[in-house]
């Protein structure tokens, strides 16, 4: 049975204890610890196993000391994928049900110690609740509350748990033909102040690029990337240009990103530039603006 568990470890999965009873049980994965994504069945005998993480596999991994899983197995482990499927869809949509009452019972936000950190202000915050200390922002895919992020007054950020943000968006709305696409929510308030656009917050460096597979647009696009040059300096990869450059490239339109500066984003530059900040950033990022590639 402990080479049941390396494989298992090895495949990313944290099975807690294995129970050797010819049933499933679920477990923690590596990449999503806070939900039980991983299932493993052992053979009574503990000769035999299957074990998936159903979030990521593609198919089951089959582990044996003494031979090939019995097609009885096989019949259980598909049962079980089918189940474990229509269990996962019911709890994703019970918790964006519960994130939405939950944003629908909240006030509308009317300021925040947050922005004044910032050196931002209250524009771009329409939609925008609050619950007590916290900053509510939600997370849209085709218009509809997916998830929720909450800020603090120290800027900890968190999302709703339960909830998916993978594609999800919120959007700053204005009539015009320029649309930056950000990271960050701060970073997407800095670019809203300092000049005529609408912006598009992913929230981080990978679901910009997710948003960008399938985003359509008319008019003049701009991605506005992180640049993390202290942790490219450290580390050698500098995940926010390398996924403003991907999304910028599926999404056929211009990229920009700060440069000469201590911090990583365009919200940084309102600290450092100070009252100059915002022209610094619309001549930055309008230089940059190209007409998309694709549009709707």
């Amino acid at each position: 049975m402990s080479d049941f568990y390396t494989a298992m470890q090895a495949a990313g999965l944290e099975p807690v204890a294995l129970v050797p009873d010819g049933k499933w049980h679920r477990c923690k994965t590596v990449d999503k610890p806070a939900r039980k994504n991983g299932a493993y069945l052992l053979d009574p005998t503990g000769r035999k196993g299957v074990f998936k993480n159903w979030a990521t596999d593609l198919d089951w991994h089959s582990w044996s000391m003494d031979g090939e899983i019995t097609q009885s197995q096989l019949r259980d482990m598909r049962r079980f994928e089918t189940a474990a499927r229509v269990e996962k869809i019911a709890a994703d949509k019970a918790a964006i049900a519960s994130a939405v009452k939950y944003f629908k019972s909240l006030p509308i936000l009317t300021g925040h110690p947050y922005l004044g950190n910032k050196g931002l202000s209250m524009l771009g915050c329409s939609g925008l609740k609050q619950d007590g200390r916290l900053m509510v922002i939600p997370i849209c895919r085709d218009e509809k509350i997916v998830s929720l992020q909450t800020i603090d007054p120290d800027g900890k950020k968190l999302y709703r748990a339960g909830c998916h943000v993978k594609g999800g968006v919120f959007v700053m709305e204005r009539s015009t033909t320029l649309t930056c696409f950000v990271e960050g929510f701060a970073t997407g308030l800095a670019i809203f102040q300092a000049l005529p656009c609408r912006v598009v917050v992913c929230f981080d460096a990978g679901n910009l690029v997710e948003v960008s597979k399938h985003y359509r647009s008319l008019g003049l696009g701009v991605v506005c990337a992180d640049n993390d040059h202290e942790t490219e300096a450290r580390t050698g990869s500098n995940k926010g240009l390398e996924a403003g450059r991907k999304a910028a490239e599926q999404l056929g339109c211009g990229i920009a990103y700060p440069q000469g500066l201590k911090g990583s984003d365009w919200a940084d530059a309102v600290k450092e530039y100070g009252p100059d900040a915002l022209r610094w950033i619309a001549r930055k990022i309008n230089v940059k603006a190209k007409p998309f590639r694709r549009s709707i």
